[in-house]
């Protein structure tokens, strides 16, 4: 009896111990799961349609060359405008450079007044700027790299052209005419984020100068001079959402 009792406890140890030698080796034999690779950077490459929107504010100019030299009148106009833009970035591979070409067209509502305040006239001035765009080239930054990734600082400028008119007014005589003839150029930067793979929002600043326009003398201006010009900047800030091809 005590043999069979002995027995039995040393065959019991043994299969314990196969057991835990067993279940040893296949926790030693189990591998970690890989790590995911990082998923690829934002590709900027390809063609996109833009819409957007902003508010902006304008500088006109009136002037008139006597003499003695130029004098003449600067005054403010404000107001929204919105529109849309077509371009294409090309990114430059592990530099992450991104350089592109944009079109853009935009229609406003950006109007000011005041009096003015040149010797011998006292004219009221209404200034007005309906349309404008441009052709633009940009160059700009791709960021990489959490939590960065997927933004791209850029720097805009080219030609700029639009339809800026002025009224001069005195009493009951009214003059209006235009410098929309006359092209001009645009400047500004910004930040575009992607959304998605498609989808991207930007935010930008961007200024425009509409080169200066000469006209002759009219009933309201010839007690003064023979000529006079006339010209403006518009200073924007927009945000706009874009799909990319």
């Amino acid at each position: 009896m005590r043999r069979a009792l002995f027995g039995a406890v040393v065959v019991s140890g043994l299969i314990s111990a196969a057991s835990l030698s067993t279940a040893t080796a296949a926790d030693l034999g189990v591998k970690a799961p890989p790590t995911p690779a990082p998923p690829p950077a934002y590709d900027w490459t390809g063609f996109y349609l833009e819409a957007h929107g902003g508010y902006a504010v304008g500088w006109p100019e009136f002037d008139v060359p006597p003499s003695t030299g130029s004098i003449g009148n600067t005054w403010s106009a404000t107001g929204g405008f919105g529109g849309g833009a077509i371009g294409f970035n090309y990114e430059f591979g592990a530099s992450h450079i991104v350089a592109g070409l944009q079109a853009e067209w935009n229609g406003s509502s950006i109007n000011g007044s005041t009096v003015d305040n040149i010797p011998g006239l006292g004219l009221n001035h209404t200034a007005s700027l309906n349309e404008f765009g441009s052709v633009d080239a940009r160059i700009g930054w791709a960021l990489v790299g959490f939590p960065w990734d997927k933004i791209l600082l850029y720097m805009i400028g080219g030609v700029a052209f639009g339809d800026p008119s002025q009224t001069i007014s005195k009493g009951a005589t009214s003059i209006t005419f235009s410098g929309g003839e006359s092209p001009g150029w645009d400047f500004g930067a910004g930040l575009e984020f992607a959304i998605t793979q498609n989808w991207t929002f930007r935010g930008e600043y961007r200024q425009y100068n509409f080169s200066k326009a000469s006209f002759g003398a009219n009933a309201l201006v010839a007690p003064v001079a023979a000529s006079f010009g006339t010209q403006e900047t518009v200073q924007t800030g927009r945000a706009g959402i874009a799909y990319k091809f």
